[in-house]
């Protein structure tokens, strides 16, 4: 039986589920059976990399988070791209950073 979902954007899947936006113009998180892992009420959903996805409400910066949809850190990261190994490269304070599921920010600079 095929399942008709009607999405106007959808990324590959990663860790069994694909980000896709609708025709409602909201994003979720579907599974390969296309039943929706994550419900359709952000303004933009991306892949799950270790278990973590970065998400927007709304126009602000975007959040994290797990596979059950809790928030990991309220804190909103600019340029978190993805987690692996429990681990994500972002900018903070503007400062190049390393950033743990916990929330846990680590600085670094790098050697000339």
């Amino acid at each position: 039986m095929d399942i008709q979902l009607s999405v106007n954007f959808a990324n590959d899947f990663s860790e069994g589920l694909a980000a896709v936006s609708g025709a409602d113009e909201w994003s979720s998180c579907i599974k390969k059976s296309g039943k929706y892992a994550i419900q359709p009420r952000f303004f933009a959903a991306r892949e799950y990399f270790d278990g973590v996805a970065n998400v927007n409400l709304d126009f602000e910066p975007g959040k994290s988070i797990d596979q059950s949809e809790n928030i990991l850190f309220n804190e909103p990261f600019s340029h978190l791209i993805k987690f692996k190994d429990s681990l994500a490269l972002i900018k903070y304070l503007k400062m190049d950073s390393v950033v743990d599921k916990t929330g846990m920010v680590f600085h670094f600079s790098c050697l000339e």
